[in-house]
């Protein structure tokens, strides 16, 4: 969250250098993008590729602003078995599963 806000307290990892200061500015800026317009991408970002699962990439905001390979991927397959269990297990409830807020 300090990456959002901008504002750090003082901590055992030092005070902020240039670098933390651009890594705020990036994220600020997109999640204000994002915010006003639904997508990240604005004026003076570095831009932000829509999610290819053909590619399998994704996007890296840290030292270098990048695509890489999804990290981990070999872990996926525990957290979608409890996913899909807890979804099968609230559809047997009869729960809804819709998000949609009333109106």
């Amino acid at each position: 969250m300090k990456f959002l806000s901008g504002w750090f307290f003082p901590s055992h990892w030092g005070e902020p250098n240039a670098e933390d200061k651009r890594l705020v500015d990036l994220m600020t800026g997109y999640w204000t993008q994002f915010a006003k317009t639904g997508n990240p991408n604005g004026p003076a970002l570095p831009r932000w590729p829509a999610y290819d699962p053909k590619a399998d990439l994704v996007f890296e905001i840290g030292h270098e602003v990048k695509l890489r390979p999804t990290p981990h991927v070999d872990r996926f397959a525990v957290f979608e078995g409890s996913l899909n269990s807890r979804l099968a297990s609230i559809q047997k409830s009869g729960q809804s599963l819709d998000t949609t807020p009333e109106k």
